[in-house]
């Protein structure tokens, strides 16, 4: 009797184990490398996010939630993925924490999301592959879209530096058009122009008169000199690199030089050029003596009239209710002061945010699929205005819908700056029929409303897309006067140590310098004291680093 119940007990347990093993929706196929093919049946994935400020007002005004909303909806209809929250964190720095403790502890959603920036994507990615943490992503990456695959292509090589660990692919990134947020244009008080009786510069010479003028010709006409001309930015990570790029001079970032090695930009001779002439415009009193990033307020308040910055910056300049009805901004591309003719602007890496999946997911390919599907419905809302309203972009501007999607991608198809080309030609001629996309329909309205009704919440839309805009100067540049740092992944060995001190190093030594607490001759003694604590060594292994990926 034992042994027949024993029996009876194996085979009942045989059966159980046979209908989970091919009974389970948990185990999809995957024969099927179409790019937006859906799995079946339900294919289950974790996921997690940083949390945008912006999203809470989202999933408020939608009753969405951060597992359930137009995204989420979207991919399981479309791909039959079930997405569900591992963490739901509602402050980006805690994100971070819970991130540092889940890789202590090998407890990671499936699709990893190691965010916005440079140094925080790459340092995870860097430490997530130590640990052996990440999927191989080499055959997943034929399930990406022809779309998505070109994007990269045109982005180069270099986006997968920082996602790529010994020859192999552990991570995607999603791609932007860096130019288009890069500080590459001078924003001009347009009225302050006028008031002082001089055109927007085209030269060093014209540059350095507007500033002066800005300062002591009163252009406030308020009877005082109370203004400066330039808000010069200076801070332990950040520089005024438009500026600085007038003299052929890179301050933050590894730049080659004729050997074809990586040297820091910041210790380079035309540093102490750059720095020179700066000083002696403070001294002037032509620079905001706030160089720690206030210069937003200074420009906005009436009392600096000019900065560089990206081509959108006119949405913060633009407060002229609240300050000065007359407040007029202009804007004009970065050219070269004659130091050099080889003048070229810094933009940044195309890749954006950066994805990986977790070693432990068996269907890595799912993240493409995911990639391929929002670059497929970006796509689509081009020609579709509900569907753009609906999961891209709210019409009342503050509703960035696109920011809830768990996985984003980037296409890299116009370029903003030709955009605008189209916007302009419609405003002059009338004709609108080559604006057929969504975006392009959407711009050109709120540029015309400003430019027949004088609409002030559209006021930054004419300035940016409109007859001389922002946008319109970022096109005059060519390609080849854009730089990049080529030095795009973690940091090394040297620099987790060394680098916070070497930055304060640097950050002291140009701003003293610049305000006059400083000599320019202490510029040698700091590019000596940067060598010696840890800045030869940190050049070395960027080098190293730089020869591998070349390979």
């Amino acid at each position: 009797m034992k042994k027949a119940l024993s029996v009876i007990l194996a085979l009942l347990l045989l059966a159980s184990v046979l209908c989970v093993v091919g009974c389970t929706p948990e185990q999809p196929s995957t024969t099927d490398k179409t790019p937006l093919g859906p799995y079946e049946p339900t294919l289950k994935l974790t996921f997690a996010f940083p949390y945008h400020g912006c999203n809470a007002e989202t999933f408020s005004k939608y009753d969405w939630t951060e597992e359930d909303n137009g995204w989420t909806r979207l991919i399981r209809r479309k791909l039959n993925i079930k997405l569900e929250l591992k963490w739901n964190i509602f402050d980006p720095a805690a994100y971070f924490e819970k991130l540092d403790s889940s890789i202590f502890v090998n407890d990671l959603p499936e699709i990893i999301n190691c965010n916005i920036g440079e140094n925080w994507a790459y340092d995870y990615l860097k430490r997530l592959n130590q640990q052996d943490l990440l999927a191989d992503l080499t055959e997943a990456y034929d399930y990406l879209d022809d779309s998505v695959k070109a994007s990269y292509q045109v982005a180069g090589k270099e986006v997968f530096y920082p996602c790529t660990f010994d020859g192999v692919l552990k991570g995607l990134p999603q791609v932007y058009y860096s130019p288009e947020t890069a500080n590459n244009v001078y924003w001009i008080r347009q009225d302050w122009l006028d008031n002082v009786g001089l055109k927007a510069p085209t030269n060093y010479e014209e540059l350095k008169a507007v500033i002066k003028a800005f300062s002591v010709a009163d252009p406030d006409m308020d009877g005082e000199q109370n203004t400066y001309g330039f808000a010069l930015c200076v801070t332990p990570d950040n520089y005024d690199r438009l500026l600085f790029a007038g003299y052929n001079a890179y301050p933050y970032i590894w730049i080659e030089n004729d050997d074809g090695e990586l040297v820091y930009g910041s210790v380079q001779p035309e540093m102490k050029t750059a720095l020179a002439e700066l000083s002696d415009m403070y001294k002037s009193g032509y620079i905001d003596p706030y160089l720690d990033g206030n210069r937003y307020t200074d420009c906005i308040n009436g009392t600096c009239g000019m900065l560089s910055e990206w081509f959108g910056y006119i949405l913060n300049l633009d407060d002229r209710m609240k300050y000065n009805a007359s407040m007029d901004w202009t804007a004009i591309r970065g050219f070269g002061f004659g130091y050099d003719d080889d003048f070229r602007t810094l933009v940044g890496q195309f890749g954006y945010r950066y994805y990986a999946v977790n070693k432990s997911c068996k269907y890595p390919e799912a993240l493409c699929k995911m990639m391929n599907l929002y670059a497929a419905t970006l796509a689509e809302s081009k020609s579709d205005k509900e569907l753009f309203e609906t999961l891209f972009e709210d019409p009342d501007g503050v509703h960035h819908i696109r920011n809830t999607a768990p996985v984003m991608a980037g296409v890299l198809t116009e370029k903003t700056e030709l955009l605008c080309v189209r916007i302009i030609e419609a405003l002059e001629t009338g004709d609108i029929s080559s604006l057929t996309d969504t975006t392009a329909k959407m711009t050109y309205d709120k540029c015309l409303d400003y430019q027949q009704n004088g609409t002030l919440e559209n006021y930054p839309y004419y300035k940016m897309y409109g007859p001389g805009g922002s946008l319109a100067e970022i096109a005059k540049y060519d390609a080849s006067e854009y730089i990049t740092n080529l030095f795009a992944t973690a940091q090394t060995e040297t620099m987790a140590k060394s680098w916070n001190e070497l930055l304060q190093l640097e950050f002291s030594t140009y701003s003293g310098i610049i305000n006059g607490t400083m000599t320019i001759d202490e510029f040698d003694m700091f590019v000596t004291t940067w060598k010696e604590m840890g800045g030869e060594e940190i050049t070395k292994e960027v080098n190293e680093w730089y020869k591998s990926v070349q390979q």
